[in-house]
């Protein structure tokens, strides 16, 4: 479960999570988000990663999330940098293989009256 700490500043709302981000904390995090970017009008919001340890596929979902929504992230740990990369690495789509009908093999029939001219 992370702790997350918040700093309301006059330029700058911070939310500073620490520990996993899972379960109850998910919920809680995309509740003090939504409230900041509607009093955030005029300030910069940041999500400190710094010492974020991990998080679950949800958490990972709303990150990305505040991520795209333009959030400002800091991290800096080498371990905060790996999640941030996750994070913001647009997720690759698989490509759906399209296989062509292979052709159809000749028939010695077609290949006589081809060749006879018929």
């Amino acid at each position: 479960m992370a702790i997350l700490n918040i700093t309301d500043r006059a330029h700058e709302f911070r939310i500073a999570i620490a520990g996993k981000l899972t379960g109850d904390s998910i919920s809680e995090l995309e509740k003090i988000w939504k409230t900041a970017c509607a009093d955030c009008i005029h300030r910069e919001l940041t999500i400190d990663i710094s010492d974020l340890s991990g998080y679950d596929t949800a958490g990972c979902k709303l990150l990305r999330q505040i991520y795209r929504h333009g959030a400002k992230f800091a991290a800096s740990t080498p371990a905060s940098l790996v999640l941030l990369s996750e994070i913001s690495t647009p997720r690759r789509r698989s490509v759906a293989q399209l296989h062509e009908k292979p052709p159809e093999p000749k028939r010695p029939e077609t290949i006589k009256k081809a060749v006879a001219g018929a």
